[in-house]
């Protein structure tokens, strides 16, 4: 068998070596960007880079492994062929990547952000790109460029071989093939998991040079280019220029209310400023808020809180998606109709949000969630916001996670609890729920469970997550957590009927 993987095995370390001698590049190149408090954090990209680098690896590898095992069928007399059809092919991508790569230094020079889809719509007017260098600029670049890919191309020879094919092999061995396309397959997804792989899974960091240093930039900039899409806007109720002057108005003078919210995290009289603690319930309606119109009985204790609290009945949902929403929440930033903001990571990290300017002015940060942080890019967007402490569904042991999405809401929110008591006040932390969330699968007993519809089931999930919500606060206030004043900002739809948000 050995023989079989042989092949596929030289071919893999050999990119997995590019990918780390690019990296060591950029980090070097860019020393003066490593973070001034863990400047040696910046060499843990090495190793949290290996999820995206495991998954460009795998479709890397997915044609030359099939042209190999064509061969392998075909037998010896197509051996020099499958040679040749491999080699070529290696080199072109060779080629392609020693060049995306060292663009990737320059681009991130100008922009401080990995290449992405902007700077390939450049190359569109090549005439205008060329006239912006000099000629000894030129003159180096080509030079990198020609001596780059010659000198990892003769690397290319010596690690993967010239000849691909063993002098003895079996065409039995072609059976191995739906094994490595298997777990190619896994490489290029992430592994087994709910949501595939996206550039959360290497954000590590709460300093930006880090994230990108492990982002893998042939990976970052496919997706970038999947997921450009167009940027037209469909609600344009005014003039540009009248629209242009409301903005700088507001931006100029402000807003009362939100001079008076900013007011409230200021220093108190006893020297002490207030701790915050979202909870953002994933999917969670008016319609099974009794206070809010909806139906009796289904949500006690979001009812004991609006009694005990401050109800905002005119609050209104941006977007109908998660990872809308939860930009908003946070960052105040309004759904866009055809792409969400944190798919666009370049532009998502430039937003200043709730979590950001309190982390600059010395709050601890800390955001819980119990299903997977590679859903829509969420977690890069997090790590962009500054939060330092982050978990995620991986974090958490097998046990927990009773959901087919995770880990349930009341799990979730009571290792919230613990983990809030161990921040250096003072803090922000925020808690976002996934139990409303199909199949609706809870571990909870309630009137709704046997009802056959995926209404009562709706109902069902909808009273454990309340549950969830209500033994939250009982054990803060056990634990000192809440003392007193709750302040909970529920939403009211403008319609009853209308849609849930969630994950889709």
């Amino acid at each position: 068998m050995k023989t079989v993987v042989a092949f596929p095995l030289r071919l893999g370390i050999f990119w997995l070596l590019f990918f780390a001698l690019f990296r060591l590049w950029f980090v070097l190149w860019f020393r003066h960007d490593w973070s001034p408090q863990e400047p040696v954090s910046g060499w843990y990209a090495f190793w949290y880079a290996l999820p995206l680098d495991l998954s460009m690896l795998g479709y890397l590898l997915l044609l030359p492994v099939l042209f190999w095992f064509i061969g392998l069928l075909i037998g010896k007399r197509a051996y020099p062929f499958s040679n040749s059809l491999i080699s070529g092919f290696n080199f072109l991508i060779i080629t392609a990547f020693v060049f995306i790569f060292g663009a990737n230094i320059f681009i991130y020079e100008e922009w401080h952000t990995p290449l992405n889809h902007r700077a390939v719509d450049y190359l569109s007017t090549p005439r205008a790109l060329l006239d912006s260098m000099s000629f000894g600029f030129k003159l180096v670049a080509v030079g990198l460029f020609v001596g780059g890919v010659w000198l990892v191309w003769k690397s290319y020879k010596w690690l993967v071989g010239k000849e691909l094919y063993p002098e003895t092999i079996s065409r039995w061995f072609f059976l191995a093939l739906p094994v490595l396309v298997g777990l190619l397959a896994l490489a290029i997804r992430g592994g087994l998991g709910v949501m595939p792989i996206n550039e959360s899974a290497v954000y590590y960091s709460v300093h930006a040079f880090n994230n990108h240093a492990a982002t893998n930039t042939a990976w970052y900039l496919a997706h970038s280019q999947l997921e450009t899409r167009s940027t037209e806007n469909h609600y344009r109720f005014m003039p540009d220029n009248e629209a242009a002057g409301q903005v700088d108005f507001l931006m100029r003078n402000g807003h009362p209310d939100i001079a008076y919210s900013m007011n409230l995290l200021e220093p108190r009289p006893d020297s002490t400023r207030l701790n915050v603690v979202f909870i953002i319930m994933e999917s969670m309606t008016a319609q099974v808020v009794e206070e809010l119109g909806g139906e009796k009985g289904v949500c006690p204790n979001l009812s004991r809180l609006i009694r005990e609290g401050i109800l905002f009945e005119n609050i209104y949902g941006s977007g109908y998606r998660t990872d809308q929403g939860i930009v908003s929440v946070l960052g105040g930033y309004p759904a866009q109709p055809d792409q969400s903001i944190v798919l666009l990571s370049d532009k998502a990290e430039k937003i200043r949000s709730l979590p950001r300017i309190l982390y600059e002015q010395g709050y601890s940060t800390a955001f819980f969630y119990g299903g997977e942080l590679t859903f829509a890019n969420i977690g890069v967007w997090l790590r962009n916001q500054k939060m330092e402490v982050i978990r995620s569904e991986p974090d958490f042991p097998s046990a927990d996670k009773t959901q087919r999405w995770g880990v349930d809401d009341y799990k979730l929110l009571q290792h919230s609890i613990q983990e809030i008591n161990q921040l250096r006040p003072p803090f922000l932390a925020t808690a976002m729920t996934l139990s409303l969330h199909p199949p609706f699968d809870v571990p909870y007993q309630s009137k709704w469970q046997n009802g056959g519809t995926e209404g009562h089931m709706f109902l069902h999930s909808a009273a454990f997550a309340d549950y969830a919500i209500g033994e939250f606060f009982q054990n803060c206030r056990t634990t000192g957590l809440v003392q007193q004043h709750t302040v909970c900002p529920c939403s009211r739809p403008r319609r009853l009927s209308s849609q849930r948000s969630g994950h889709g």
